[in-house]
């Protein structure tokens, strides 16, 4: 609000005043412009009425705005004064700055509205006819004919008529236009508050009793949240013109998440929170998690500081990697537990791949190999989001080729053509998604794309199989969430129980569960692929096509968990079957099923990424922590932010870039000490911590009143390998990067991949890369790079990588 006082007074009403000053002194003073008509013609009578309403129009305009920047000021400062939980005084000053804004100054700006639109409609016109008619003109120009004129010439800019050919507009009008428009924006704004505010209920024994009692009002919040969602998808696709789908998500079953939201926020009515409060809460919780992510990469670092290519690396010269010891292969994390209402952090030691480990060399290199297939499923929108200066290119000149060469084509292949052009479903007329397909999966061989699903629905999620003839490996790639459509399948978040799923496809499943809409997508998938019989054609009996092959399935998100299910099903039929996942969902599995399939199944997490990390146990988490913390701030927000901003590197340029990690992490801590209490030095009197009390209580009601629902928790699945970031370049262009990307970008990132168990990633890790991080391309950038420093060459297929494997085994 402060910055659109100032864009108000400096952008909009300077080129204004310009105008009037310059008019009144070429028409000989303030007075002759103000209150004399242009000419004596009896049809400019009481024109002059248009600069003299102009005039008071700027004049309260100026007004207006400085009395406003002085309220947006005095609300800075007296909302800064006190804490979140003990504002003292300050409630009652800013009640009464913002009745004088919502009122008194609301209505003002609406006179001052109301003027303007008069001057404009009333007088505007005429003035200017009579002010060319006084300058002898034989053609008098219309105000609003001039306005349409230009209008429309903008239209007419590609045809003969050009901008320059238009009827001027001066800038004083654009500033004029704007002006009125922020304003009549503000003061709708305003007084549909101030309307929201006098529809809201009288409190009467009626609405007291439903405070109190929020469960049997419960069923109806949970209406409002379906409502909530399936409107906000509706506009969302509407938005972005149905490109990630969204014309049936009216259909879509938003049940599971709207229990889960109307459960998340409940409050019992007696939670007073702000959403600075709130920001507050994540700034903090930001930097404590910052400060373990520091303590846990110096215990890797400081083992091996002489051995290191880079102050900040873990990646080792390859003749000294054989005198390393086995603790200094070793990584610190920190793994959340929790005891009935306490929590507290235990830990834990795991391993770094090594480069003298079979094992470990075999898994990066699958890895990095199958990632791209994952990939290239996302089709063309993410290779063009990836490739935006050459990415359309590639794809028209790869749809002309395939047409000269099927034109090219003789009579005996068109047969066989038509036969693979029908395991092509979905695609649209230019075949985009088939080329941008190939393209990502760096195939040169157009038989070796055996099938493609591209159709997206609910619970149906696009495949296809692909034929790696290097690594002698028949590829089923599964694609994670891309449409609004997978939206709705990925807040299906109940559990579902996997008892009969196992009977019938031929696993232990007794007592265990999974995602609902995985299952869903697995189950879709499964039959497709038993429609086709493609997979037994190609690897089973002995008229196989590829006997000596195996299966890999491989899916990234949402795909990533229809993956090992999906493994799960076929494991019966094909016992050799693989499965590589990246960036699969926090919420797939129970524990068993979860770990069970280590044997054959890994998957791969990039750093802080949200999805791995995404349940509803998480997410409890951090709401309670979060809340915890605003109770243990004894310092303004003002104050929370500045600090935090400048530990992190804010004022002095270098923005979340790491630097000595030992001195960084007693800065964080020296920066919690000064605005946080200790936790026994809470005080335990205050209103906030009654109303947090309340809050738990309403919480735990609700938790046992949804049954066991509630207590299933869930894992990501397989082995899982975690891309940890151990190193960060500080040169000039990796600041410009993050300066352009607003620090969301992994340039320069340096990452050690560590051997993590499934229930590692219980908590959600505020970073500005949380979500970035989750994009398949980084996934696929990022494994290729740590290969790469592992002297892994994906590109030479199995053979390769097993030499590798074998002269490690022998070091």
């Amino acid at each position: 609000a402060i910055w659109m006082r100032i864009l108000q007074l400096f952008a909009l009403l300077i080129p204004i005043w310009w105008h009037l000053t310059t008019f009144a002194r070429d028409r000989g003073g303030w007075y002759n412009y103000l209150l004399l008509d242009p000419n004596d013609n009896a049809s400019c009578r009481h024109s002059h009425l248009f600069p003299l309403l102009l005039t008071c129009y700027a004049v309260t305009s100026t007004l207006i705005a400085v009395v406003g920047l002085a309220l947006e000021l005095r609300l800075l400062q007296v909302s800064s004064r006190g804490t979140p939980t003990e504002p003292g005084t300050r409630s009652e000053k800013v009640q009464a700055l913002l009745e004088l804004k919502l009122v008194p100054y609301s209505v003002c700006q609406a006179l001052v509205v109301l003027l303007g639109l008069t001057a404009v409609a009333g007088f505007a016109s005429s003035y200017t006819k009579c002010l060319e008619m006084s300058n002898d003109t034989d053609n008098p120009v219309d105000f609003w004919q001039s306005m349409n004129d230009f209008i429309k010439g903008l239209y007419l800019v590609h045809t003969t008529t050009t901008i320059w050919n238009v009827t001027p507009i001066p800038w004083w009008w654009v500033a004029y236009t704007f002006l009125l428009f922020f304003q009549l924006v503000e003061v709708i704004i305003s007084f549909s508050y101030v309307r929201g505010l006098l529809a809201q209920p009288i409190m009467t024994e009626e609405t007291t009793y439903a405070l109190e009692h929020p469960h049997q009002y419960h069923e109806l919040v949970e209406e409002m949240w379906t409502e909530r969602c399936t409107h906000f998808c509706q506009c969302l696709g509407m938005s972005t013109c149905f490109f990630f789908g969204g014309r049936e998500v009216s259909l879509g079953d938003y049940g599971d998440i709207s229990r889960a939201l109307a459960d998340y926020f409940e409050t019992g009515g007696v939670l007073d929170l702000v959403p600075s409060d709130v920001a507050a809460g994540f700034l903090v919780l930001g930097r404590i998690q910052r400060k373990r992510v520091l303590e846990a990469r110096h215990a890797v670092v400081s083992e091996r500081q002489q051995q290191l290519l880079s102050p900040d690396s873990l990646l080792l010269p390859s003749n000294e990697s054989s005198n390393l010891s086995e603790r200094s292969r070793r990584a610190t994390t920190y793994l959340m537990q929790q005891e009935g209402s306490q929590t507290f952090y235990e830990v834990q030691t795991r391993s770094v791949l090594s480069r003298h480990k079979a094992v470990d060399l075999t898994t990066l290199a699958e890895g990095a190999r199958f990632s791209r297939y994952a990939l290239a499923i996302y089709t063309w929108g993410l290779y063009v989001y990836t490739h935006p200066l050459t990415g359309p290119p590639r794809l028209v000149c790869n749809k002309l080729v395939g047409c000269s060469s099927c034109r090219n084509r003789q009579r005996d292949d068109d047969e066989q053509a038509s036969l693979q052009r029908d395991y092509i479903q979905g695609d649209n007329c230019f075949e985009t998604n088939k080329s941008a397909l190939l393209l990502h999966a760096k195939l040169d061989d157009e038989s070796d794309l055996v099938y493609a699903h591209f159709k997206s629905g609910f619970n149906h999620i696009p495949y296809c199989i692909l034929l790696d003839h290097k690594w002698k490996s028949v590829v089923v790639a599964i694609r994670g969430t891309f449409s609004l459509e997978d939206c709705v399948t990925d807040v299906l978040i109940d559990p579902e129980p996997l008892d009969r799923v196992g009977e019938e496809y031929g696993f232990d499943g007794t007592g265990q569960h999974c995602h609902g809409g995985v299952l869903s997508c697995a189950r879709n998938v499964y039959r497709d692929l038993q429609r086709h019989g493609l997979l037994d054609k190609m690897l089973l009996g002995n008229d196989a096509e590829y006997p000596e092959y195996n299966l890999r399935i491989v899916g990234h998100s949402l795909g990533a968990a229809a993956s090992t299910l999906l493994s799960y099903m076929l494991r019966e039929r094909f016992p050799t079957v693989r499965c590589l996942n990246f960036s699969p969902p926090g919420c797939a599995l129970t524990w068993k099923l979860a770990t069970d399939c280590q044997e054959f199944c890994t998957s791969f997490v990039l750093d802080s990424e949200l999805v791995p990390r995404l349940s509803l146990d998480s997410m409890e988490h951090l709401r309670d922590e979060i809340l915890g913390l605003i109770g243990r701030i004894k310092v303004p927000k003002v104050q929370v932010a500045h600090e935090v901003l400048r530990g992190s590197g804010f004022f002095s340029g270098r923005l979340f870039v790491d630097g000595d990690l030992e001195n960084d992490g007693q800065s964080i801590e020296q920066c919690l000490d000064r605005i946080l209490y200790e936790p026994n030095e809470v005080p335990e009197d205050s209103e906030f911590q009654q109303q947090l009390n309340h809050f738990r209580q309403v919480q735990s009601e609700l938790k046992s009143r949804r049954g066991q629902a509630r207590t299933i928790q869930m894992y990501p699945p397989g082995k899982i390998v975690h891309l940890i970031k151990t190193g960060e370049q500080t040169s000039c262009m990796h600041g410009v990067a993050n300066c352009l990307s607003c620090c969301m970008t992994n340039f320069g990132s340096e990452y050690t991949p560590v051997w993590v168990s499934n229930d590692d990633l219980n908590e959600v890790v505020i970073s500005s890369t949380m979500a970035t991080d989750h994009f398949p391309n980084r996934m696929c950038d990022e494994l290729g790079r740590v290969a790469y420093e592992y002297n892994i060459d994906v590109e030479d297929g199995d053979v390769y990588s097993q030499q590798q494997v074998n002269v490690a085994e022998r070091v």
